[in-house]
C-alpha cells in the first residue's frame, strides 16, 4: 500500500460510522514483507448494536487484492473494519494472515481511542499459545509464504504476565564458535517449541519444529552467512536475537 492509498484508507476509517464518539477504537498497522502498511480498525460498541458476527453498517469487507495482507476474519470472510459489542478483556478476535512473499512482518498498535484508563493489547499466537504485548513495541516475526487462518488473534489479557516476562529474559541464545553450534537454554523456565534461522533479508535458512526441550544445540557448520536472526518459539513467548556466526 503506497502513501496515498494509506492516507485515503485512514480517512475512510475516520468517517465510517464505527467512529462515533462513544465507540472505543483500537487501530492496528500491519507491515508486510515488502514494507507495505495495512491499517485495520476494531471498534467496541457499548450500546450492543454490534456483535462478534457480521453487522451491516459496522463491518467493512477488504476491497483489495494485495499479495501480502492481514485482515479481520468474520464468518470466514476478510474485513478491514470490525465492530463488536462492549469491550471485554477476556475475548480474542481472529486475524487472517495471507502472504505471497516470505519475510519479516510486523503487527503494531497505532492508537487507542476512548479508553480510560488505556488497555493492554496483545498478539496471541494460537500455534504456540503465546502472548506478545504491542502497546509500545510491535510484534515481529519471520514468516514463510502461505495463508494463516487460525494462528494470530488480538487479545487484551495475558495470564501470568509477570512470570512470563521474567522467564523469557533468562533464556540464553548464543553461538559456540569452537563447535559451530547454536546453543539455547531456557534454564527450566519454558519449553522450546520451534527454532528458525533467517538471514538479514528475511530469507529462511532453516526451521526446526516440534522440539519440546528446555536446552538444545543445533549445528551451524554449513551456514555461510555471517549474521543470522534466530527466532525461538517457546510455550511462554517468542524470542528473537541477532547472532554472529563467523
Amino acid at each position: 500500500m503506497n502513501k496515498i492509498t494509506y492516507i485515503c484508507f485512514v480517512f475512510l476509517l475516520s468517517i465510517h460510522n464505527i467512529c462515533e464518539a462513544q465507540v472505543q477504537r483500537v487501530r492496528i498497522d500491519f507491515k508486510s514483507p515488502l514494507d507495505f502498511v495495512r491499517p485495520l480498525l476494531l471498534g467496541f460498541d457499548p450500546d450492543g448494536s454490534a456483535t462478534d458476527g457480521y453487522d451491516e453498517g459496522w463491518d467493512a469487507l477488504n476491497p483489495d487484492n494485495f499479495p501480502d495482507d492481514l485482515n479481520w476474519l468474520i464468518e470466514g470472510n476478510r474485513y478491514v473494519i470490525q465492530g463488536v459489542g462492549a469491550f471485554d478483556e477476556t475475548k480474542k478476535y481472529p486475524f487472517g494472515l495471507f502472504l505471497t512473499n516470505s519475510g519479516n512482518i510486523t503487527i503494531s498498535l497505532n492508537s487507542l481511542e476512548n479508553f480510560d484508563p488505556p488497555i493492554d493489547v496483545y498478539i496471541y499466537d494460537a500455534e504456540f499459545d503465546t502472548y506478545t504485548q504491542i502497546n509500545t513495541t510491535g510484534y515481529t516475526a519471520v514468516m514463510s509464504s502461505g495463508d494463516y487462518l487460525n494462528k494470530y488473534y488480538i487479545a487484551f489479557f495475558e495470564p501470568s504476565l509477570s512470570t512470563v516476562k521474567n522467564d523469557l529474559q533468562e533464556t540464553e541464545i548464543s553461538y559456540l564458535r569452537n563447535t559451530k553450534e547454536l546453543y539455547i537454554n531456557t534454564y527450566n523456565n519454558s519449553n522450546i517449541k520451534q527454532v528458525s534461522l533467517n538471514n538479514l533479508l528475511g530469507q529462511e535458512i532453516f526451521v526446526l519444529k516440534d522440539i519440546n526441550n528446555k536446552e538444545i544445540k543445533i549445528s551451524l557448520d554449513n551456514i555461510t552467512t555471517n549474521i543470522c536472526i534466530v527466532t525461538i518459539n517457546t510455550d511462554k513467548g517468542v524470542l528473537t536475537k541477532k547472532i554472529l556466526t563467523h
